[in-house]
């Protein structure tokens, strides 16, 4: 071991420096260490016997996460040698931006420094100082922080205390107990939920062991997952992050996942896809459902069977991870604790203090008048929805906005309703295989021209909609939306023509109108049908359309 040190921490390339049996290894440098046997039993040593640790410092899983992401993020190991052995490492990493995070990033649910022993924060303060002289001007921020590491060093120590800012967070778990899981699922919404998912053809829960299964649904998991993640947060992480699929099917090789699906028919209409390791079941990496089933709530009951299923197999906790959801407490059996260090400048410090201070001020003062915390935390997203629509009225400009008044923003003109038939589409070349039925791909093939509804605004009402039972039929064309109308299953069932809504519709051509009404027809087998429009650039598109015959508002 000793050896191996003295000839990796002292050549040029890796732009290393040492004090008191410190090292560090950057970019390159770090997949010698890696590739080193010595060195990965040591490593895999510590990590087994460190109090803290969680699978997120595994070495398979740092590994994994240094060999896909090195092209965007610089690897960054500091370690620490004692008699002769390793008796500290943290694993991080250098984001374009400047951030240095521990390794894996967002992916890494837990940031955390092992060490052989509590060393009242010997380790983690000497690494900190060797990650300020090499990049002085870059912030180190490690989130989580497991509740039983050591972190007092934070508050305490005369330095560090001033340049770091420390904050507790509630980590909410279900502790594996098989008898209260199965007494959750019998409460009698959920029995009947669950017989109503029976109805509907064969229910089945399911872990996916094999890696050729994992990888034939992958796709669909990873749908749902984005679909929800923007039409809530307008966030997306697989279409948006081209290396996050590899990065999961390399830990699932690796055994580092627990992977379970729900499934009707076939189909899956919920998941988790969970980092596994020292006996815990983290909520990182997939948890999804498919927003058609809502009404059953299929992730609360695959949440609920997972944690009987995790008792079966000897694993103690599902950790839920910190985060102000609503539904984590309303499953949690129990909770930790867990940290944040922000290691910044003095001044900086100061800001997020008076920063997190305002927040908590404000908090307050909403809960004692009576506004629950998720709606606190909706008016977030409210304002970021809200300066999203100011953007699209930047891009029209001032004489279009004023030209089209408040009707532009709400939709305004008065609805028409157009009837297509049989006839009428005769000529076109629609059929069924052209449309769609409730497609999450083909939603989020959404893009917005000037004066249409923002993508945010489009996609949460998609979502809105699947949720409340409606059907989304869209039609796409080279990887774009070309139209979306929507059919109210429930409402229309007893009317003898269908009556579509239509929410989207991007094109010039009649006969592409005319292709989406013969498609439709065949898709819903009718030989005529009501389209509604209440959108301004639909209406706009369509009114010179000489084969259409307006119906007036439709009773």
């Amino acid at each position: 071991m000793n050896n191996l040190l003295i000839h990796k921490a002292h050549i040029k390339e890796e732009k290393a420096v040492g004090e008191d049996g410190v090292f560090m290894s950057e970019g390159y440098a770090v997949f010698d260490l890696l590739y080193d046997k010595e060195f990965q039993d040591a490593w895999d040593k510590l990590y087994e016997n460190c109090a803290w640790a969680t699978v997120f410092q595994k070495r398979t899983f740092v590994t994994s996460w240094y060999q896909i992401y090195s092209k965007i993020y610089l690897p960054l190991i500091i370690y620490r040698v004692g008699g002769g052995r390793l008796t500290g490492i943290l694993t991080l990493t250098k984001s374009t931006r400047g951030l240095i995070t521990g390794a894996g990033a967002a992916q890494a649910e837990y940031q955390v420094w092992l060490t052989s022993s509590d060393d009242g924060g010997g380790f983690i303060k000497q690494a900190l100082s060797l990650i300020r002289k090499r990049y002085p001007k870059d912030r180190v921020q490690l989130k989580y922080i497991p509740g039983k590491a050591y972190v007092a060093w934070a508050k305490t120590d005369s330095y560090w205390s001033k340049r770091c800012f420390l904050r507790a967070f509630r980590q909410p778990l279900i502790l594996a107990d098989e008898e209260k899981l199965l007494a959750e699922l019998r409460k009698k919404n959920r029995r009947e939920k669950i017989n109503r998912l029976k109805r509907l053809g064969e229910l089945e829960f399911k872990r996916i062991k094999d890696c050729s299964e994992f990888t034939s649904i992958f796709d669909e998991l990873a749908l749902q997952f984005d679909f929800r993640k923007e039409a809530m947060f307008n966030r997306s992480f697989f279409r948006d992050d081209s290396y996050r699929k590899d990065f999961l099917v390399s830990l699932f090789k690796n055994n580092l996942l627990h992977v379970t699906v729900l499934k009707v028919n076939g189909e899956v209409i919920a998941s988790n896809v969970g980092a596994v390791g020292k006996g815990s079941v983290h909520l990182q990496g997939i948890n999804s459902h498919a927003p058609s089933y809502a009404r059953y709530s299929p992730g609360i009951l695959h949440f609920l069977m997972l944690g009987r299923l995790l008792s079966e197999e000897g694993i103690l906790v599902f950790d839920l991870t910190p985060g102000a959801d609503a539904y984590k407490d309303a499953l949690a059996t129990d909770y930790a604790e867990a940290y944040q260090i922000d290691v910044v400048s003095r001044a900086e410090k100061l800001e997020m203090i008076s920063a997190l201070t305002l927040v908590g001020k404000a908090k307050a003062t909403a809960l004692r008048l009576g506004v629950k915390p998720e709606k606190i935390k909706g008016l977030k997203y409210d304002y970021l929805l809200f300066k999203e629509r100011l953007e699209g009225f930047k891009k029209l400009g001032l004489g279009t906005v004023l030209s089209n008044g408040y009707r532009l923003f709400k939709g305004g003109l008065k609805e028409q309703v157009y009837l297509l038939d049989e006839t009428m589409c005769a000529n076109s070349a629609g059929s069924a295989e052209v449309i769609k039925c409730c497609s999450l791909n083909d939603l989020l093939a959404y893009a917005p021209a000037s004066q249409d509804t923002t993508r945010w605004d489009f996609l949460k009402e998609a979502m809105r909609k699947l949720e409340n039972g409606e059907q989304s039929y869209t039609w796409c064309r080279e990887g774009r939306l070309i139209a979306c109308a929507w059919y109210n299953v429930s409402k229309e069932a007893n009317m003898n023509t269908p009556l579509l809504k239509m929410t989207h519709w991007q094109s010039e051509s009649k006969d592409d109108f005319m292709i989406f009404g013969s498609s439709m027809l065949a898709t819903l087998k009718c030989n005529q049908l009501y389209i509604s429009i209440d959108k301004n650039n639909i209406l706009r598109k369509v009114e010179n359309f000489p084969l259409l015959r307006s119906k007036g508002i439709y009773q």
